[in-house]
């Protein structure tokens, strides 16, 4: 299982696995591998990324409601670039070639492997990673 990008961000540890993260429960969240009840900072954080999580799938939908002829790659291009466009912008280094919380985001590659990383292990995440129809999928 990959590792808990909430453990990670809000510095416990090196992350362990995540439990209930997209159920929008902060009650629910717990970090299996430090084995304990993520406290209200770590809950504040799940709460802000589900709900930036909920308010981009809900943008997608609309906007896909409001166009019925709209081409739903383009709107999830859109969305992503934009997603891409706010996370690059958030990870800027703050300056300070000492900094050990901006070493992961020092140069441009350093953030496009950061984000890559972030980007194979939240699809992995995804309900929707595997889809029946993949051309991969076991057929009987």
């Amino acid at each position: 299982m990959p590792s808990c990008f909430l453990c990670k961000r809000a510095g416990i540890g090196d992350g362990g696995q995540l439990f209930g993260l997209l159920l929008g429960r902060a009650d629910a969240l717990q970090c299996a591998y430090l084995g304990m009840k993520l406290s209200t900072m770590e809950e504040t954080t799940a709460d802000t990324f589900d709900s930036a999580f909920s308010k981009a799938v809900d943008l997608g939908n609309r906007l896909a409601g409001k166009d019925k002829e709209a081409d739903l790659w383009d709107i999830a291009d859109g969305l992503l670039a934009g997603a891409i466009q706010y996370w690059l912008y958030s990870r800027q280094p703050c300056g300070d070639p000492r900094c050990e919380d901006c070493v992961p985001i020092s140069t441009a590659d350093a953030r496009m492997a950061e984000l890559k990383r972030l980007i194979d292990q939240l699809a992995a995440e995804s309900e929707y990673f595997h889809a029946p129809t993949d051309a991969n999928a076991g057929r009987a």
